[in-house]
């Protein structure tokens, strides 16, 4: 099926940037976020990152969905408190950087997306 939007024409001049690359950096990203947690005595156990980060995969979409209709953007950072005060009760250092990993990840994947349709727009000037 051929595409007419001019934006989609516009954008075929540059070349795909290989799955690879979004694997290698995210599996690298991953492994220095373990190395920091441990390293910095932060009492985030591997796992609490790991939920962490799930939590941001799962929440991703609809709050992309809600800010691409409202423009109004919604943080994980009540519910991440939340999550983390029963998880790791006694350990706030522990909450917070949960709470940091949780929201921050969302915040910055959600500006991503946005960074790749702003490209798209300026790639026809």
């Amino acid at each position: 099926m051929e595409q007419t939007d001019i934006h989609s024409r516009l954008i075929r001049v540059y070349p795909e940037v290989p799955r690879w690359w979004y694997i290698g950096l995210g599996a690298g990203s991953f492994v220095l976020a373990c190395v920091g947690i441990e390293i910095c005595n932060t009492n985030l156990p591997v796992w609490g990152l790991v939920i962490a980060l799930l939590l941001s995969v799962l929440f991703v979409i609809p709050l992309g969905i809600v800010q691409a209709i409202s423009n109004q953007q919604f943080t994980l950072h009540v519910l991440a408190e939340v999550i983390a005060g029963f998880a790791f009760p006694g350990k706030p250092l522990a909450g917070m950087v949960f709470k940091a990993f949780a929201s921050n990840t969302t915040s910055q994947a959600l500006v991503f997306v946005g960074d790749l349709k702003i490209g798209i727009v300026f790639s026809m000037y």
